[in-house]
């Protein structure tokens, strides 16, 4: 959902106003459009990120088995 609590508008899998980088890479990254990859998620305690993971269903976040190891 949106800061507005509306659904994004975005189609599953498709970026929107983000520019392509044919060799961008995570260490190091690029800043991006807010709201661009709706489907990305920051999963927080206390307003501290981390993990992120991935919005599959209206329901289920897929992220991975170290995000909550020993939590």
């Amino acid at each position: 959902f949106a800061p507005s609590g509306k659904p994004f508008d975005d189609a599953c899998g498709v970026a929107s106003n983000q520019p392509r980088f044919l060799f961008s890479r995570i260490v190091g990254g690029e800043e991006v459009v807010p709201h661009s990859w709706p489907w990305q998620t920051s999963l927080q305690i206390l307003g501290e990120n981390i993990c992120g993971g991935t919005v599959i269903t209206s329901t289920w976040v897929l992220t991975a088995a170290h995000c909550f190891k020993q939590r």
